[in-house]
């Protein structure tokens, strides 16, 4: 699939190769051709209706899913603030935000990620191939780019390109581990270190161990980016 993306020479930052190259609408076809099913034991996948749904969500994700939104974690900061001021106790947050967090994306790992975490064999070679072999040039004024192969980010406005983002998002903090640190704010039996909206992360803890979370998260963004 080869496409050209013109854009103006004083923001050749702006171009996105596969925005610029989706063409059509990827979603429709995999609607027609992949009924709803139930993902594996453990791993629970629905794929239904061009839309891939992770049914293990959690608490602390916001965005991308129903009666989660930006309100909701803006009220739980604001509560978490209220507490801590209450009990005379510190609170230090970190606000993380992924540049073109979309145009982050490797397919080679996001492939990985899927076979790791149970997404049946069929439906990655459907979206592989979707993805494969595509190129891209960029015109500037009168002079066009050679052209180059596409093996990052997912597709500007495809309506499956949140729910990718989000399980690679998903994979990062799982290997961060940050459930299994004591570093957060307590609350009764709970340990609470992180809320996030779509690639917005925000970490918090009561003391200056907020710096070993963000050391962790950052380590493993690295490996995927």
């Amino acid at each position: 699939m080869k496409r050209e993306a013109e854009v103006e020479s004083e923001d050749i930052g702006g171009g996105r190769p596969i925005q610029a190259a989706a063409g059509g609408a990827p979603h429709l076809l995999l609607a027609a051709a992949v009924p709803p099913l139930p993902g594996r034991e453990g791993a629970a996948t629905v794929f239904s209706a061009g839309k891939i749904d992770r049914t293990e969500k959690s608490d602390v994700q916001a965005g991308f899913r129903k009666g989660r939104g930006t309100r909701h974690q803006i009220a739980n900061i604001c509560w978490i603030i209220e507490k801590a001021r209450e009990f005379q106790k510190n609170v230090y947050f970190c606000l993380t935000d992924y540049a073109k967090a979309f145009d982050c994306v490797d397919h080679n790992k996001l492939w990985e990620i899927f076979q790791e975490v149970g997404i049946p064999d069929h439906v990655t070679c459907l979206l592989r191939n979707l993805y494969a072999d595509q190129e891209a040039t960029v015109r500037a004024g009168h002079e066009t780019m050679d052209w180059f192969q596409i093996g990052k980010e997912v597709r500007q406005g495809c309506t499956e390109s949140p729910s990718l983002f989000k399980l690679y998002a998903k994979y990062i903090m799982r290997n961060a581990r940050l459930d299994e640190t004591q570093a957060g704010i307590k609350n009764a039996r709970r340990n609470i270190n992180n809320l996030r909206h779509a690639d917005d992360i925000t970490l918090m803890a009561e003391s200056e161990e907020l710096k070993s979370l963000l050391m962790k998260v950052k380590e493993e963004s690295e490996k995927l980016a």
